[in-house]
């Protein structure tokens, strides 16, 4: 599968340039930590002195591939399965990945399209603020070569490029773990300027069936943010549906059991399982889903 060659590039090159004990190329500010997903937990877990405040090292973001890319992908294709049928009915597929990273909403499509034998036109445009991710996204450009599918991506800052950039005929819209890095990078008083410039420059301009996915953390830090943009959508006179799903992990309280449990929080992919064991690949899916109709 395509995914499983995406993994299979970046764990290459990772074990030319990094270790389980030291990258060779680290670029720590005080000294490598001791893998790349010790980096990692620095920027999910910790905001200490000299500690990581994001993914500024393509090395981590190859890590954060191997680990996370099945159940991110996962979270997708599980999101695309509610509205299936009514994907199938689309002339063509325009998807528009916001936070785009690996692309896992990508492979969840190309998956999607394989099993439901969808033929008709694809294209998909990523936006991603952070540049560490080229290389991954040209080895996905060229892994999708002899397919139907259109990929572009854009490097820009979509606080900015929303002000003015307007995307006609998108019908697919994902924030995939978008708001959650928001808030965490500081700029979470940006984010209802944002989701206007979004709602006037995309959502607006959207094809009259069109579906909004937002995917992100179980924690009211990016949970509560969720109805702000189906707010401003309806208040600028579109008519919305939405669509509220959890996955059931741990200890999840009365406020994470927002909508409808899915039947189950395992990940659709079988990893190999050297990948698995050197990366603690995640196995199960823990995010909360609104899937936004508009019309």
């Amino acid at each position: 599968m395509k995914i499983d060659k995406l993994v299979q590039f970046c764990d290459s090159d990772l074990k030319v340039y990094a270790s389980e004990q030291v990258c060779r190329d680290c670029n720590h500010g005080i000294e490598c930590p001791g893998n790349c997903g010790k980096c990692i937990d620095q920027v999910h877990l910790s905001r200490g002195v000299n500690e990581r405040q994001d993914y500024d090292c393509p090395y981590m973001l190859e890590y954060y591939v191997c680990r996370y890319i099945y159940a991110y992908t996962s979270e997708i294709e599980d999101c695309l399965k509610i509205i299936g049928d009514k994907v199938m009915d689309l002339e063509h597929i325009h998807m528009l990945s916001i936070g785009s990273g690996s692309s896992p909403d990508l492979y969840a499509l190309w998956r999607f399209h394989k099993k439901e034998g969808h033929s008709k036109p694809i294209s998909y445009i990523g936006f991603e603020h952070n540049e560490h991710w080229k290389d991954i996204n040209e080895k996905t450009k060229e892994l999708f070569i002899n397919t139907n599918f259109k990929i572009q991506y854009f490097y820009e800052d979509v606080f900015e490029t929303f002000k003015s950039k307007i995307l006609n005929k998108t019908n697919i819209l994902v924030l995939q773990y978008i708001l959650s890095h928001i808030v965490y990078n500081g700029r979470e008083s940006e984010i209802t300027e944002f989701f206007n410039n979004l709602v006037e420059k995309v959502v607006l301009k959207m094809e009259s069936r069109a579906f909004i996915i937002i995917n992100d953390i179980n924690h009211y830090l990016a949970r509560d943010k969720f109805e702000i943009l189906e707010n401003i959508i309806e208040n600028n006179g579109k008519s919305i549906r939405v669509h509220k799903y959890y996955y059931l992990f741990k200890d999840l309280n009365c406020y994470q059991r927002d909508g409808i449990e899915h039947n189950s929080n395992y990940i659709n992919y079988r990893v190999n399982s050297e990948i698995s064991s050197y990366y603690d690949t995640r196995n199960d899916c823990r995010s909360i889903q609104h899937i936004i109709e508009v019309f």
